[in-house]
């Protein structure tokens, strides 16, 4: 028995009241979201780990189930670790000679930042979905922090985010900072930061099934969650006005139309018309615009509700937007 099917056995028998195998990699049994008594509506692969509810919808990777159910901290480390070898196999083959693998946190790391945000509170986020995505506060630097989870849903990384604007605005915690919380962990820390998008591990389910209709790309953690509070669930983040081949390889495994919301700047501009070229070989793309009247330098979280799904529902397919784009340019 592989180790990810152990696991996913384990989970079954504590959390469902019953299951049974429906196929040689899938248990089928009473989603542990709902009440549900026997229809078995909740599936989950013990191979991949992934699981959806046919019922109500839950759905995700093997690290947000144990999340869903609540297991403590320490124990959702151990297992990522435990399992990261098998659901980074297929990844792992097609990595190119010399690349490292990504450097996994541990979950308790967390813990050290467990301080709400005020200020994006003030800013009108909801603190529901700050705690969902374990946004918190680090006291001795000053910085809001953001968890950086590949698509596995996996820590690999820590982005603190200044409160005055000082420089650099965002900061990627490595190991000189990390060791002032835990010096024996993470001496030899490295971040890869082309290789994630953030918030895949909670988009993918549904990109394996089917079941995203156009997948938005922000460029930002405060554009993604923003657009994620606002209904956009199918949202990701790049982490900087760039695509990587890593980030090209994993979305190009999908058949899925992309749209490319980036800052309101003339370089976030010229970035949209180079990814836009990257991913149009492999998918339908479409393009955001602002509104005329709004200052360069707005970002998708600066909008209100109602101009932001105007602005999103409005796209513009990339062809048509770098024409226009293009003639700005002349």
């Amino acid at each position: 028995m592989s180790d990810v099917q152990d696991v996913v056995e384990e989970l079954a028998t504590k959390h469902l009241r019953w299951w049974r195998r429906s196929s040689d990699d899938e248990i089928t049994g009473p989603c542990p979201f709902h009440d549900e008594a026997s229809t078995g509506a909740f599936h989950i692969n013990t191979q991949t780990g992934m699981f959806i509810c046919f019922s109500c919808q839950e759905r995700g990777g093997l690290f947000s189930l144990m999340k869903k159910l609540r297991t403590p901290r320490v124990v959702i480390d151990a297992v990522m670790r435990r399992v990261e070898g098998e659901l980074d196999g297929a990844w792992r083959k097609k990595k190119k000679k010399g690349e490292r693998e990504p450097f996994l946190l541990h979950e308790a790391l967390l813990g050290v930042f467990d301080r709400c945000p005020t200020s994006l509170l003030e800013d009108g986020f909801n603190m529901d979905l700050l705690r969902a995505y374990d946004i918190g506060f680090d006291t001795l630097h000053g910085r809001i922090t953001y968890p950086i989870r590949d698509h596995h849903g996996r820590l690999v990384g820590i982005s603190g985010r200044t409160l005055d604007g000082s420089l650099p605005k965002y900061k990627i915690y490595m190991a000189k900072q990390l060791c002032e919380f835990n010096d024996k962990a993470y001496g030899g820390y490295y971040f890869i930061r082309g290789q994630f998008l953030w918030n895949m591990h909670n988009v993918i389910a549904d990109l394996r099934a089917g079941d995203v209709k156009r997948l938005n790309i922000v460029e930002g953690f405060k554009a993604c969650l923003w657009m994620l509070q606002n209904g956009y669930r199918h949202t990701v983040a790049s982490l900087g006005v760039f695509l990587t081949r890593h980030h090209l390889a994993l979305l190009d495994r999908y058949n899925v139309a992309v749209n490319i919301f980036l800052d309101n700047t003339e370089d976030a501009r010229a970035a949209t018309a180079k990814m836009g070229k990257q991913l149009s070989p492999g998918h339908d793309v479409y393009v955001s615009r602002y509104p005329r009247a709004l200052e360069d330098g707005c970002q998708p979280d600066d909008l209100p509700k109602k101009a932001l799904q105007l602005v999103v529902e409005n796209a513009l397919n990339y062809g048509r937007w770098r024409s226009e784009w293009m003639t700005t340019q002349i």
